[in-house]
């Protein structure tokens, strides 16, 4: 069985794509939690994970690290559709993915993931603010093109990496009290909707593992 290896569900970003990418792959799989920034934790990430960091997937003996690289390993290995069959939206997708996977350095760093958490009056640098402005004009731009055009709620007309590789951006937004604009709202109801994603954050919900510069205070 194809084994998942995840940081704190109430933190880690990338770990959820790893787990959305395994959910939209419908194959079974089993999860192995990895509590980031404690003795057992950082040991597990030296003895387990090449890069050092999470998700990692076990695939019998061959290792997959990073989301990216488990999308690409499931669509190889085993067949899945992660991105539109139409090669327009492809590219869209594409560079979507690529972009999220890369950039928005200031977006990460400044508004960390904490999924349960709610902040009432935190300030958006200007960094940050520009990064949310690309990614918008990214997500907007989907659903003009594609989005609409299918009838449906997904960025790029079909349900696949593009939405959950932005599904964290979403979370972000709900944390930090940062409003998404109009043209996203159904997207946004259908993401949290998800059975696979309400099971996510439910579980970092539950979770009583604590990041101390993942809590920080606002004023």
């Amino acid at each position: 069985m194809l084994e998942l290896l995840h940081g704190n569900k109430r933190y880690s970003s990338w770990s959820q794509r790893g787990y959305l990418a395994l959910c939209h792959a419908g194959l079974p799989f089993r999860e192995t939690a990895i509590w980031l920034d404690t003795p057992a934790g950082d040991a597990l990430l030296r003895e387990r994970c090449p890069n050092g960091s999470v998700p990692v997937l076990y695939d019998g003996d061959t290792v997959i690290a990073d989301s990216l690289g488990i999308v690409l390993w499931l669509e190889a290995q085993y067949g899945v559709a992660f991105w539109p069959e139409e090669p327009a939206a492809r590219a869209q997708a594409l560079n979507g993915v690529m972009a999220m996977h890369s950039g928005y350095l200031s977006l990460r760093g400044e508004m960390v993931c904490n999924y349960p958490r709610r902040y009432q009056r935190f300030e958006v640098s200007r960094a940050a603010r520009s990064d949310l402005d690309a990614i918008f004009d990214w997500m907007l731009q989907s659903r003009a093109w594609f989005g609409d055009a299918s009838g449906g709620p997904w960025l790029c007309g079909e349900y696949g990496a593009a939405d959950f590789f932005y599904a964290p951006v979403l979370s972000r937004c709900r944390t930090y009290g940062v409003a998404l604009p109009a043209g996203l709202e159904s997207w946004a109801e259908a993401m949290e909707s998800r059975t696979d994603v309400q099971a996510w954050l439910e579980a970092g919900e539950r979770e009583v593992e604590r990041i101390s510069a993942s809590e920080y205070d606002t004023p």
